[in-house]
This record gives structure tokens, sequence and C-alpha cells, in this order.
């Protein structure tokens, strides 16, 4: 009767260890496949962040860019957070993990906003630097004409121009700065009867227009840069992937102390 007794509790834990074996096994297959596409999504998020900082940086310092594609851009890092918000357990069963990525969506708004202002100013930039070359050309025509004391203003105002393209393509806002009285000097000489000073007035016009502007776009190129969107995508991460890591700790602990009984 003992020797029944054995045998029957020898096949119940057995028995006991093949069913936590064959859960344990089908649970880490699943946490496995759902590790993978959601490491994935994780790198989408981060992937499409990149595109759109990329796509910023083409437009601040190429002439001819499309706004569209950074539009476009945007809305793929929006597609891709969402993807994420969307999936079902994310808000019940992780709920710091959903506040974080809430929070990161929060500041990819922000972003966006700077990027609209950003833009904003860029384009400003870029079409008065643009006239600003060929306001340049015109006043080469205008030498021939010329006092020596209006040659020497002129090739100022050459210096000048090609000192803030220079600040602009190096985001120096001290150099910017820095002309800023030499400008005011230059912009009160009063050039010989013969000279067509509209041209040359329209210069310093382009020059005012790139001082009032170049605060604006160095500060909103530098904030788009900010790390700390980034930061909080990778904070909500690792907050998943430790919660998922206890709970396989947990369950396999659960499942395989049938195995450990003596």
């Amino acid at each position: 009767m003992k020797l029944t007794h054995k045998l029957l509790l020898t096949i119940i834990l057995g028995s006991s260890a093949l069913i936590a074996l064959f859960l344990f096994k089908s649970f880490t297959q699943t946490y496995f496949n759902e590790r993978n596409n959601l490491e994935l999504n994780f790198k989408e998020i981060e992937t499409a962040h990149r595109q759109l900082d990329n796509q910023i940086l083409n437009n601040a310092f190429f002439l001819y860019t499309n706004q569209d594609t950074v539009n476009s851009a945007i809305e793929q890092v929006y597609q891709s957070i969402d993807i994420l918000l969307n999936i079902p357990y994310m808000q019940k069963n992780h709920p710091k993990t959903y506040a974080l990525l809430l929070e990161h969506r929060r500041l990819f708004d922000k972003k966006v906003q700077t990027i609209y202002d950003f833009q904003t100013a860029n384009i400003v930039i870029k079409n008065t630097s643009a006239a600003l070359l060929v306001a340049e050309q015109h006043l080469f025509k205008e030498t021939k004409l010329a006092t020596s004391a209006d040659l020497a203003v002129m090739d100022a105002i050459h210096r000048i121009s090609g000192s803030i393209l220079l600040a602009k393509n190096a985001l120096d806002h001290e150099l910017l700065r820095s002309l800023d009285t030499q400008i005011q000097i230059l912009s009160r000489h009063r050039f010989a009867p013969s000279i067509d000073t509209e041209k040359i007035e329209r210069m310093f016009t382009h020059f005012k227009i790139i001082q009032e502007f170049f605060p604006r776009y160095v500060d909103t190129l530098e904030s788009i840069q900010e790390p700390v969107i980034i930061a909080t995508l990778k904070k909500s991460e690792k907050e998943f992937w430790q919660k998922i890591r206890a709970l396989v700790e947990a369950l396999a602990a659960l499942f395989l102390k049938p195995l450990n009984r003596p």
C-alpha cells in the first residue's frame, strides 16, 4: 500500500513537472516573440526620430529643400509612438512605461512646434541669403562709378556679407552680433550721386532681416537637437524590460518549483 502511494506520488510529481515545463516553454516562446516585436517597435521610434533630425539638418544647410519631407518624417514619428501606445496591455500591465511614453509624446508635441518655428526662420534666412548674393552681384556693377571712399565702403559691405553667411553656417551668435556696430556706421555713408543707392540700401535691409531672425533660427535648431526626447524613450524602454524580466523570473520560479522538490 505504501509502495502504491509512493508510486502515485511520483506519477503526480512527474506529471506536474512535465506540465510546468510545457507551460514555461509555451510562456517563454510567447515572451521572446513579443520581446522581438516590441524591441522592434522601440527601435522604429528611435529610427523615425533620427530620420526627422537628418531632414531638419538638410533643410538647415542646403539651399533648396522640400518642406514636405520634414512633415512626412514628423508623421512617421507620431505613427511609431502610437503603435506602442495603442497596444492593449501596455496601459493595463505596464503603467509606468505607458506614462513615460505619454511624456515622450508630449515632449515630441513641443518639439514639433519648435520645428515649425525653425522652418519659418529658416525660410526667411534662406530667401534673404539668396537675395543678398544677388544684391552683391549688382553692387559690383556700381564700382566703376564709385569714388575711393565709396569703394572702401563697398569693400566693407562685401566683407560683412561674407561674414554674415559664415556666421549662419557656423551658427555663430557672437560673430553676427559683432558686426552690428559696423553695419550701422556703414549704413550712414553717403555715396556719390552717380551710385544707385537703392541696391545698397537693399543689402542693409537684408543684413537687418538676417540679424533679426538669426537668434530664433539658432535657438530653435539647438532646441530640436535636445537629447531629452530620446532619453525619455530609452527610459520607457528600460522600464518595460525591467518589469518583463522580473515577471519571467517570478514565473520561472513558479513553474519550475515542482522540479526542485526532493
